[in-house]
């Protein structure tokens, strides 16, 4: 409940308070397990706002990623790679892990709500399975900038 009062409090709307928010919740879920997070970021601007339902995907989007790790890839660490470029947002996910059989079988319901969440957000998601198992989603900065302006328009339109 926290982790979605946090995702649509505009008071985290700026890239850093995702950032916080992800390396937080990276260590909150895999540091009892002994699991290592490295986080990477490039291209950042710290005080770039996010349109809400971009970062709310996004978020849970890492969150089940992470749990993901926890829960079947046996890793000992994990390394999370934030890109932000002018035309694209890319955030990957990739442990050490050593379940690759198991992974690939999977048909839970984790990987499919990545999935539908990257698809509201007119991103995608792709994984892989070479030296651990890596999630991969990306979505074009054009994308983000819409969505905001859409929120902003629905904003607007709200007050008057």
């Amino acid at each position: 409940m926290r982790d979605i009062v946090w995702s649509i409090d505009s008071r985290y709307d700026k890239f850093e308070d995702l950032v916080t928010k992800i390396k937080d919740t990276a260590h909150m879920l895999l540091s009892e397990q002994g699991v290592e997070v490295e986080l990477k970021t490039s291209g950042m601007q710290n005080d770039e706002e996010l349109p809400l339902n971009f970062r709310q995907n996004v978020f849970l989007i890492l969150k089940e990623a992470l749990n993901n790790v926890a829960k079947h890839s046996n890793a000992d660490k994990v390394v999370i790679n934030i890109n932000n470029s002018k035309d694209e947002f890319v955030m990957k996910v990739q442990d050490n892990g050593s379940n690759f059989e198991q992974k690939k079988n999977y048909s839970g319901q984790g990987l499919k709500n990545m999935k539908m969440r990257a698809g509201k957000i007119n991103g995608t998601i792709k994984m892989r399975f070479e030296n651990g198992f890596e999630i991969i989603f990306k979505s074009k900065r054009a994308e983000v900038k819409t969505w905001h302006r859409i929120n902003m328009l629905l904003m607007i339109k709200q007050i008057y």
